[in-house]
């Protein structure tokens, strides 16, 4: 068995690339409601995996934690900026909310998951309202970098272990905190501990681990991965199993891990879904397509709530159509229009960069 901190050098594999672009479709799906989405939101944890297996190639570099939190800051702020001017316009327009308000102080520094008040939201707070995910993905990154020392020198089993540990550790004082009972909770506490960083820890350990080469086998165990979670789940009802939030028979204690092993048996390398995937021969125009929209999964992410609360996507005017159509619709709209403002915004920040690049050497 190794070691966590042997450096192993992760490769970008197409089946990657169509997760990530799979799930921000999904999770587009299920803000806009489209049918068939309704456990679009399980396609966050492994979003939260694939960032674990991405932040595993910056330990055999090992830079210091200014550094990795800057270098960050740098990929994951742009995209939440522009969505942070939108909510400032409105506030300053008179058409902003209490919950806008913590957003606009706390989203600079990746702190929107702690400050908003998620039970309260209104239908325009949907401009921020997913950016949750990005502010418990920054904390949860620079806890584990500030903490790899003590992960390196761990074996994979002491890695999950500990993480199991603090995901359930956190969860359920957060709830007993809350509500000083610990089974059924109320939606709204599960909601708020939704989007605590910790709350998903397991997924993103998983992924480090994955990244490191320290799980090469979990893929092989996909099949039982997900009939496990599935038949746990059914335990609390809801979508296969899994009502967003997970509130009901102590789903949010079992579920995150559960759902997050799941995650990580369908991101593994050695799969045999990734393995036939991999293996697909595509003619290279394809292969460019798979590989630009990938990299747009993330603009795509941060954009299409800001689509949303503002009704650019059309949601009103195809109220008339049958609703599984205008849901269907809108869907499509919202993924193109958001999709489109991630290239613009991309061509701008190349734009910039090169600007800048001739100014220096001007300089």
């Amino acid at each position: 068995m190794t070691a966590v901190g042997a450096p192993v050098v992760p490769q970008r594999a197409r089946f990657i690339q169509l997760l990530q672009i799979a799930g921000a479709g999904a999770i587009v799906g299920f803000h806009v409601n489209a049918p068939g989405s309704q456990a679009g939101w399980l396609a966050v944890e492994w979003f939260f995996v694939i960032a674990g297996m991405n932040m595993s190639s910056t330990w055999v570099r090992q830079p210091a934690l200014a550094s990795y939190a800057e270098s960050r800051m740098r990929r994951l702020l742009p995209e939440v900026l522009v969505v942070w001017l939108a909510a400032l316009i409105a506030l300053l327009a008179g058409k902003g909310t209490a919950a806008m308000i913590g957003f606009v102080v706390s989203a600079p520094v990746f702190l929107q998951n702690l400050t908003m008040s998620f039970d309260q939201l209104e239908f325009r707070d949907a401009v921020f309202a997913p950016l949750w995910f990005v502010g418990a993905l920054y904390q949860l990154q620079l806890f584990l970098y500030a903490t790899r020392r003590f992960w390196q020198n761990a074996r994979p089993w002491q890695f999950v272990a500990a993480a199991c540990v603090l995901g359930l550790g956190s969860r359920l004082t957060f709830v007993l905190l809350a509500t000083h009972h610990w089974r059924a909770i109320p939606a709204f506490t599960a909601e708020a501990l939704y989007f605590m960083p910790f709350c998903h820890i397991e997924a993103i350990v998983l992924g480090v681990l994955l990244g490191r080469g320290a799980l090469a086998r979990l893929g092989r165990w996909l099949p039982a991965c997900l009939l496990a979670a599935a038949a746990a789940g059914r335990i609390s009802g809801g979508t296969f199993g899994y009502d967003y939030p997970l509130h009901r028979q102590a789903s949010y204690l079992w579920g995150y891990p559960l759902l997050a092993l799941a995650a990580a048996s369908i991101c593994a390398k050695r799969g045999p879904l990734t393995t036939a995937i991999d293996r697909l021969r595509l003619p290279p125009v394809l292969e460019r397509v798979v590989a630009n929209l990938s990299v747009h999964s993330y603009g795509i992410y941060c954009f299409h709530g800001l689509l949303i609360a503002t009704g650019i996507n059309c949601a009103s005017r195809l109220a008339w159509l049958p609703s599984s159509a205008s849901r269907t619709l809108v869907f499509f709209i919202t993924i193109g229009e958001a999709l489109m403002i991630s290239v613009l915004f991309a061509r701008l920040r190349l734009c910039w960069s090169l600007r800048r690049g001739h100014g220096r050497q001007a300089g």
